[in-house]
């Protein structure tokens, strides 16, 4: 069992730095040209002939356009699935990291130092949206066919919660790897566990903030 997990490419949000969990945001000319490299990759690197595939995406716009393109290009249905959404993060939306903190700096202080337990005012709690990515990938850890490959394309947040869980890696300590818009992490089982099996970045590395 293979696991390729793919962030989606930048949009505008990603490069103003604007916080979006559940709302949605056009690529830029950057996004739109990690697709293509994105779709070129699985063209040339990746075959039917390697077992049975499957593509899941996150509902949001931005992780469905290029999860459409990569299904395309392998002639396989797309599945939906809900639990891989970004995680909701309230009042915060539409904002900059910057507006935030103006706009409710008692509310981003406090998120910021309690984000495990923080539930931001019309958002989601934390291990709420933990719990979701957890029990949404559970189908497809429970399969028992090592030929298959499951191509998520998903978020940020989704895709470290995932490899904190599958790998496992201590809490936190996926913020170590840059998971970037168009990064692709592919994890193959061995043994009990999970393994990284291969990184491979479609964009420039650039500074984020955990949010």
């Amino acid at each position: 069992m293979k696991i390729i997990m793919v962030r989606h490419p930048e949009t505008i949000a990603n490069q103003q730095h604007i916080i979006a969990g559940k709302k949605d945001y056009p690529y830029t000319r950057v996004g739109q040209r990690q697709v293509q490299a994105i779709a070129e990759y699985f063209k040339e690197e990746f075959t039917q002939e390697q077992g049975c595939v499957q593509v899941i995406s996150s509902p949001a716009g931005r992780a469905q356009k290029l999860a459409k393109v990569i299904a395309a290009e392998l002639d396989v249905d797309l599945q939906i699935e809900p639990g891989f959404q970004e995680m909701n993060f309230g009042i915060f939306e539409g904002y900059t990291f910057q507006e935030a903190q103006e706009k409710f700096p008692h509310v981003y202080q406090d998120f910021q130092q309690g984000f495990e337990d923080g539930t931001l005012p019309g958002g989601e709690n934390y291990k709420d949206f933990q719990k979701r990515v957890h029990e949404s990938i559970k189908p497809v850890v429970d399969r028992q066919n090592l030929e298959e490959t499951c191509i998520l394309v998903s978020h940020g947040g989704v895709i470290r919660e995932l490899l904190e869980q599958l790998l496992p890696l201590s809490p936190g300590n996926s913020w170590k790897l840059g998971v970037y818009n168009g990064a692709l992490i592919e994890i193959k089982k061995q043994g009990d566990g999970y393994v990284i099996e291969h990184i491979r970045q479609f964009t420039e590395k650039k500074d984020e903030e955990r949010l």
